[in-house]
């Protein structure tokens, strides 16, 4: 099976928007694929030369990696460049970097470290949110609901599927030329009628006012949508509660039990319990400061360097460095488990090749 570049290009759009990427990070589409029906799709860490040769031996149309290939404007192609090999292959590449971190490599560590009382970590204005209203016969609010549940709709903060339904009269009457669902010609119709409504990201508004038109049962549908003053906190990382406090030796055992199994940097600190984390996968060293003042006692992150810690110090916090590798490999197998739920058209390959560029002795 296949599906055509155009709707693939649409699914990872709304799946990872560049409007949940930090401001100037090339997220999306890098190097589109030659083909025009994409079959095959291998999923990476980095856009590396042995990641593009398994994608070749695996006759893949287009590889995702959480990291880019290009970083700043390019202003010429050597002989060896990867982006020419990219481009010479036909193999595409698409994106998914802070945009990805923010809104699921995140979640998905706050979950492995069972964190409670979350909130965002260096949180910046966010994204603007929109109320939908819709009127709905009785026997359809289900199938509707759930359509623009599925869509993304009803989703704030740590709750999704939010909604609230209120039962009313409708009153209509169709004119010549129309189809109605309910009611005749000419003839004004009093209907029972459901008012659902609930809150959509702007980013994928449009998506979800064309599903609800093409479920609802009317010819016209009637809908309202209303700004919100609010907009969501984000941020490039979380801050949050550990179940019960620990000190140093229990955090690397609760992150060895989280899937980190590799040596671990930790900072020379005051050895106490201690039980708020925050926590940046990738490089995060220059939130240090910001995790402090939110009331971290512990920090992780990767690449964390020597002055860094020294400041760690000074703040009695706690630094952990996992790895950047190791915090981020796991993305790919998160990124399948999306991309198949919604493109089972696609064989989603996850790569074989990839190894942290360094080792322990």
């Amino acid at each position: 099976m296949a599906v055509a570049v155009k709707h693939l290009l649409e699914i990872l759009n709304e799946k990872f928007p560049t409007t949940r990427a930090e401001d100037g990070d090339p997220t999306g589409l890098q190097v589109a694929p030659l083909a025009n029906d994409i079959e095959k799709a291998v999923l990476a860490l980095d856009p590396r030369p042995e990641v593009l040769k398994e994608a070749l031996e695996q006759e893949a149309n287009l590889i995702i990696t959480h990291h880019p290939l290009i970083f700043k404007p390019v202003f010429r192609i050597g002989q060896d460049d990867l982006l020419r090999d990219f481009i010479n292959s036909g193999i595409g590449l698409f994106v998914a970097h802070t945009n990805f971190d923010r809104d699921y490599l995140v979640p998905f560590w706050a979950d492995r470290l069972e964190l409670n009382k979350t909130e965002p970590l260096a949180a910046e204005g966010g994204e603007a949110f929109y109320k939908l209203v819709v009127y709905i016969p009785p026997d359809y609010v289900e199938t509707i609901r759930e359509i623009i549940f599925e869509r993304g709709g009803g989703w704030t903060g740590n709750y999704d599927k939010t909604s609230f339904g209120a039962s009313g009269k409708g009153t209509f009457r169709p004119r010549s030329g129309a189809e109605p669902f309910l009611g005749e010609e000419a003839e004004l119709a009093e209907v029972d009628e459901i008012r659902l409504e609930t809150i959509v990201p702007s980013r994928i508004l449009p998506g979800v006012i064309g599903a609800l038109k093409n479920s609802h049962p009317y010819e016209e549908p009637a809908f309202d949508v209303f700004s919100l003053a609010h907009k969501e906190d984000r941020g490039l990382g979380i801050i949050g509660d550990l179940h019960s406090p620990v000190g140093p030796r229990e955090i690397v055992r609760l992150l060895r039990e989280a899937g980190l199994e590799e040596i671990f940097k930790l900072g020379q600190v005051q050895d106490r319990p201690r039980q708020k984390v925050a926590l940046i996968p990738g490089k995060g060293g220059k939130y240090i400061s910001a995790a402090a003042s939110a009331g971290a006692d512990i920090f992780i992150s990767g690449d964390l360097d020597f002055h860094q810690f020294q400041q760690g110090q000074d703040l009695d916090l706690l630094l952990v460095d996992p790895g950047h590798f190791q915090l981020e490999i796991v993305g790919k197998k998160i990124m399948c488990d999306i991309l198949t739920s919604a493109c089972p058209q696609v064989d989603w390959i996850i790569s074989e090749r990839e190894n942290p560029p360094y080792f322990f002795q």
